[in-house]
C-alpha cells in the first residue's frame, strides 16, 4: 500500500513538472503584444466592453451585487465588492467605505465625511478617513 501511494505521488509530481515546462510553439507566440494594465473588459449581457481604468468613477456594493459606475454607463455584477477591489490597482482605487471603492482621479471635491464625484456624494468611513485624506493637499 505504501509503495502504491509513493508511486502515485511520484507520478503526480512528474506530471506537474511536465506541465510547468511546456513550451509554446514559435508559431503560436505573439511578438510585441503586451497586456495593457490600464484596460478592463466589463461584461454587459453577452458582450464585453473595453473600459479604461480612468473612466471608472466608483464601485458600489448593493447587498450581494456590485455596481461599477463609469463615465458612460453602469455595470452590475452578482459578486461582492471585495473581489473587485482586490483586482484593481491600489494606487488608483481606494476603499472609502464598506460599500464604496473610488477612483482617486475621479474625485472632484470633498465635504466633511463625503467625497464628491460628479453629482454623487460618497460617504467616508472613520476607518478609512485618515488614509484617504493623505491624498489631498489642502491650502
Amino acid at each position: 500500500m505504501r509503495i502504491a501511494i509513493e508511486m502515485a505521488l511520484g507520478n503526480c509530481k512528474a506530471t506537474k513538472e511536465r506541465e510547468l515546462n511546456v513550451k509554446v510553439p514559435q508559431e503560436l507566440q505573439k511578438e510585441g503584444v503586451e497586456r495593457d494594465d490600464k484596460i478592463l473588459f466589463l461584461k454587459r449581457g453577452t458582450q464585453f466592453k473595453r473600459v479604461h481604468l480612468d473612466d471608472i468613477l466608483w464601485l458600489e456594493a448593493e447587498s450581494n451585487y456590485t455596481s461599477i459606475v463609469t463615465k458612460y454607463e453602469k455595470f452590475i455584477y452578482s459578486s461582492v465588492l471585495k473581489s473587485f477591489a482586490e483586482k484593481l490597482p491600489g494606487r488608483q482605487f481606494l476603499r472609502v467605505h464598506r460599500s464604496f471603492v473610488v477612483n482617486i482621479k475621479s474625485i472632484t471635491g470633498f465635504e466633511e465625511n463625503r467625497l464628491l464625484i460628479k453629482d454623487k456624494r460618497i460617504p467616508i468611513s472613520k476607518n478609512y478617513r485618515k488614509e484617504i485624506f493623505q491624498y489631498f493637499e489642502v491650502i
